[in-house]
């Protein structure tokens, strides 16, 4: 404003052919200046947009170093407790499935599963249960199981029609 002032006042003391000049020339730099105040104050609410959307920007990426974070510490918390697993869990399950195999192989060598004996005082045990069944052509089955809360032994003994 100062300088086009400045310019007005020169100008008035210029002769009137320069003085008409002159005001041409000032009213194309107002209308520039003028232009480029408004450039300039377009220019400054788009940095204004700008720096707010670099703000939210900001934010989000911070939220997501949280998260990040968060994802990363429950990563190695499973990660932990799955070595964990493979260091203990498994190591007792495997050992819990080798005593069952031993016992199983004790239990076997007592009990002789599906010999044909119907004896189960020999394996200390009062129950016992048998089914006789007749087939159409004459030959019988008997099926005995001797159990004391759990089954000891199951066999099986066919007899033809003869016998």
């Amino acid at each position: 404003m100062v300088r086009l002032m400045l310019i007005l006042g020169m100008m008035a003391a210029v002769s009137p052919a320069m003085a008409q000049d002159n005001a041409k020339a000032v009213r194309e730099a107002s209308l520039q200046g003028s232009r480029f105040e408004l450039l300039l104050g377009k220019l400054q609410d788009q940095n204004e947009q700008l720096m707010t959307q670099v703000r939210a920007l900001q934010r989000a990426n911070e939220m997501l170093a949280k998260d990040v974070q968060a994802s990363s510490a429950k990563s190695q918390q499973v990660t932990d407790e799955m070595q964990r697993l493979k260091n203990t869990q498994l190591q007792n399950l495997s050992a819990a499935q080798q005593q069952l195999n031993d016992k199983m192989k004790s239990v076997s060598d007592k009990t002789p599963w599906g010999d044909a004996q119907r004896n189960c005082s020999e394996l200390g045990v009062k129950h016992q249960e048998i089914k006789v069944s007749m087939k159409p052509d004459g030959t019988r089955s008997v099926r005995f199981l001797c159990f004391d809360g759990k089954a000891l032994l199951l066999g099986s003994e066919v007899y033809s029609a003869n016998e």
